[in-house]
């Protein structure tokens, strides 16, 4: 009577059941894994975010001293974490981040060139501005930011490049070693997101604002795929 278990459709059927079974466990585990990595995301943002405001140049002297291979790390250690440097913008290399939005309203970042007084450049994310809004100017003179130290946002699978070759006005991501070709001084290996800046700004632009720290559906998604 068990004959029918040893036929070509029924052990295929077998294999195929096997075969989900450990696609669900592994997807259960990939779930568990990328809430660990939220957790970790959320505890070094807060740990960064309640240390004192950092001169730019002390923050990132582990940055700078840290080997290629150690760079990513180095960053990571010290991303989101307050800083404050003093400058002047450089004239006329305002480029825009395109397709942002912010508090349900769709536009842009304004990024413009900071040059600090031992001659190092860094670039500032001024914040979004709606696309019903004009771009701020510039701001001249000496200025005072204090913000948030970023890495280079990543480009993910499917997005499209910045291109190469040209000067760029509008870049969909920040990406320090895209800009640095148009850009005469030297970038620092990170930039900062402002938050406050003396003198103060209009309106526009706002503050990006911070991450959220939650879980998200990580755990849920966990216990479903082993559901």
């Amino acid at each position: 009577m068990y004959r029918i278990l040893l036929k070509p459709k029924w052990i295929a059927f077998h294999v195929l059941v096997a075969a989900a079974i450990a696609l669900m466990v592994y997807l259960a585990g990939w779930q568990l894994s990328r809430l660990n990595d939220r957790r970790d995301f959320n505890a070094r943002v807060e740990a960064n975010t309640q240390l004192a405001v950092a001169p730019l140049d002390e923050a990132l002297d582990d940055v700078a001293a840290a080997e290629p291979a150690a760079q990513a790390s180095a960053q990571e250690s010290v991303e989101w974490r307050r800083v404050l440097a003093t400058g002047t913008y450089l004239p006329g290399e305002q480029v825009e981040v395109v397709n942002r939005a912010q508090l349900g309203e769709v536009g842009r970042n304004i990024v413009d060139v900071l040059v600090l007084a031992d001659g190092t450049a860094v670039l500032v994310n001024r914040g979004f501005v709606p696309s019903t809004e004009a771009a701020p100017p510039t701001p001249t003179g000496e200025v005072e930011v204090i913000g948030r130290l970023r890495r280079n946002e990543q480009r993910r699978t499917g997005q499209t490049e910045d291109a190469s070759d040209v000067e760029l006005q509008q870049i969909r991501r920040i990406d320090i070693a895209k800009l640095q070709p148009q850009i005469e001084p030297a970038l620092a290996p990170m930039y900062i997101e402002q938050l406050a800046s003396q003198p103060a700004e209009g309106a526009w632009p706002e503050p990006v604002v911070a991450p959220e720290l939650g879980e998200g559906p990580h755990l849920s998604y966990t216990f479903q795929w082993l559901i």
